[in-house]
């Protein structure tokens, strides 16, 4: 599977490097489990790991750019949980094939990259 590349914003989020550590260890651990599994229920618990981390950090390093992640992720989270449940319903408003996952990872693949460079990520974000 490829995975398509985003560019990034050029200013810097001030975080600690032992956090920002933190984060790209937990997404590279997300990316590696959800490429594994073609389970939903399981791939939207592997994303929950990522707002997790997310939130722990925020708690201990305040950071706007932490704080719009953590309400990015929320509502990710809540929409792909609702259209999940609407889907086994069998309304299906929405359709959630197996490409929705691998799209997902390769935003997260991408959004390593500009914590790995000290890069600003809202740009990113409000795709």
């Amino acid at each position: 599977m490829r995975y398509k590349l985003v560019k990034h914003g050029s200013n810097k989020m001030k975080l600690s490097g032992e956090n920002k550590d933190r984060i790209i260890k937990k997404i590279q651990f997300v990316i590696e489990k959800m490429k594994v599994t073609a389970d939903m229920d399981e791939s939207l618990y592997y994303l929950s790991a990522i707002h997790s981390i997310i939130n722990r950090i925020y708690n201990i390093e305040f950071n706007q750019h932490l704080i719009f992640m953590h309400f990015m992720l929320v509502n990710c989270y809540n929409t792909i949980l609702k259209g999940i449940a609407i889907a086994r319903q069998g309304k299906q408003p929405i359709t959630i094939d197996s490409k929705f996952f691998n799209k997902l990872i390769g935003y997260w693949m991408n959004y390593q990259m500009p914590l790995k460079k000290i890069k600003q990520h809202l740009k990113f974000l409000r795709k």
